[in-house]
């Protein structure tokens, strides 16, 4: 992961994402998105809500937000459980 950016394995996992190897690429195993050029002002889930919504890891998350379950195992997101600030970030 992009140490520069501060985002570590563990958020990205959170996020739904893995590395692909490729410098500071990572990849969604269910949609197949990949990002990269991580800047520390990018929230890996919310980068992944805003550009595949329709993702079934996204749409777990909602899922699991709507039923008031913990998403985040490792990262301090506080919109995690609010689907609907998820969407104006």
């Amino acid at each position: 992961m992009n140490q520069q950016s501060g985002h570590s394995a563990c958020v990205m996992a959170d996020g739904g994402f893995q590395s692909t190897g490729d410098g500071d690429t990572v990849r969604c195993d269910d949609c197949g998105l990949e990002v990269s050029n991580w800047t520390s002002d990018m929230t890996p889930l919310i980068i992944h809500f805003q550009r595949r919504p329709d993702c079934p890891f996204v749409r777990s998350i909602q899922a699991r937000s709507a039923s008031n379950i913990p998403t985040a195992s490792c990262s301090p997101i506080t919109s995690a459980g609010n689907p609907s600030a998820l969407e104006t970030q």
